[in-house]
């Protein structure tokens, strides 16, 4: 879709771009749900892998990468479609959603979190299952 208006793809929803084509109405209104999530615990996180310097860069651009993908599959099996990015948060409009698919997203996305939660790095474990530090979704609707 982003090959139709080359460069919009990362700032505008996949859902908007038949009103881009030349012809479209001018404006529309499409009914849906906004889901904005984010990680509890990310700023420990990229704290103490900045001490870390360039290895702790990379470590953390590795672990968004994985958290992301993640998460961004479970968004798209619900028809989410990710607004915007910020840091370790995502805000994802569901067209034509009147906030169950969102929450069935939200639901999914939480259970997975358990597969982060224990991140380690050359420096140590820094989130333990045991943690007040462990990442968890935060759903804000």
């Amino acid at each position: 879709m982003g090959k139709e208006r080359p460069g919009l793809d990362a700032f505008l929803p996949s859902t908007i771009f038949p009103l881009l084509k030349p012809g479209a109405e001018a404006s529309a209104r499409t009914p849906g749900a906004i889901l904005f999530c984010d990680v509890a615990g990310f700023t420990p996180m990229t704290e103490a892998l900045s001490a870390m310097g360039r290895e702790g860069a990379e470590v953390l651009t590795k672990i968004l990468n994985g958290y992301f993908s993640r998460m961004i599959a479970m968004l798209h099996v619900h028809g989410g479609d990710v607004l915007r990015f910020g840091g370790d948060a995502m805000t994802v409009f569901f067209p034509r959603d009147d906030g169950r698919r969102a929450a069935a997203s939200a639901l999914e996305m939480m259970a997975a979190m358990g597969e982060f939660g224990g991140i380690k790095t050359p420096m140590r474990s820094l989130l333990s299952p045991n943690s007040n530090r462990r990442p968890s979704m935060k759903r804000r609707l």
